[in-house]
């Protein structure tokens, strides 16, 4: 098992450990995960899955794995998503192995506009500029170019870099564990208030266009339901 993968089974431990969760399996099977990845040029060999787990304060969980020892790729992603209607934001992280460049991507996904709901970014975003700010300037990483359109659907807290060595990757590991830390305690919160002042049909709206849209959410959308 690669660093890489026992990092991100690790985080999938600790939400599974903090969040009522029951995995969905492929249907007809008890243990199956929910979607097999293949890879294209051989179909019969799996390239990877896709885990699925529903809960209560926690809407969905999705871990996704994909491999292709024959290019030295590896990825994990892990994303959390609350209901749709609601206030909390959700939970993205991105871990790509490569022999041209390690990256590894986070964040947490706005539900309401951030500049027009100063209380909201207060609550859930401002605790996490301390940890950006931190990795400014740290050894053995350097920033992921996001283009505009990209950059227009994410927010001033997504963290994406490059890491070139095991000093780099520990430094961004510590980080990501801050933010879902943050996002745990999150989930705690009561955003009725926030979902009174704005609407939950406004914000299921949002939600609705902005799972089909931004492009580190694009895998998941169906498992958004």
């Amino acid at each position: 098992m690669s660093t890489e993968q026992s990092f991100a089974e690790s985080l999938l431990n600790t939400i599974k450990t903090t969040q009522p969760l029951n995995e969905i399996f492929l249907e007809g099977t008890v243990d199956a995960p929910h979607k097999v990845l293949t890879n294209v040029s051989n179909p019969s060999v799996s390239a990877g899955k896709v885990r699925l787990f529903s809960g209560t304060k926690l809407h969905k969980l999705v871990y996704t794995t994909l491999s292709i020892p024959t290019v030295g790729l590896e990825a994990y992603t892990i994303h959390g998503i609350n209901k749709e209607d609601s206030a909390l934001p959700a939970f993205y992280c991105d871990i790509i192995k490569n022999p041209q460049g390690s990256v590894l991507t986070f964040s947490l996904i706005q539900t309401l506009d951030l500049s027009s709901n100063l209380a909201y970014t207060q609550e859930f975003f401002s605790p996490l500029t301390k940890t950006v700010e931190s990795l400014r300037k740290a050894p053995g990483i350097s920033p992921v170019h996001i283009n505009p359109l990209h950059h227009s659907f994410l927010n001033p807290w997504t963290v994406a870099y490059k890491y070139e060595d095991d000093t780099g990757f520990v430094l961004l590991q510590m980080a990501v564990q801050d933010y879902l830390a943050h996002w745990l305690d999150a989930l705690e919160k009561d955003a009725s208030k926030f979902e009174e002042q704005v609407g939950r049909e406004n914000i299921s709206a949002r939600n609705k266009v902005l799972l089909k849209t931004c492009f580190i959410f694009y895998h998941f959308t169906r498992y958004a339901d």
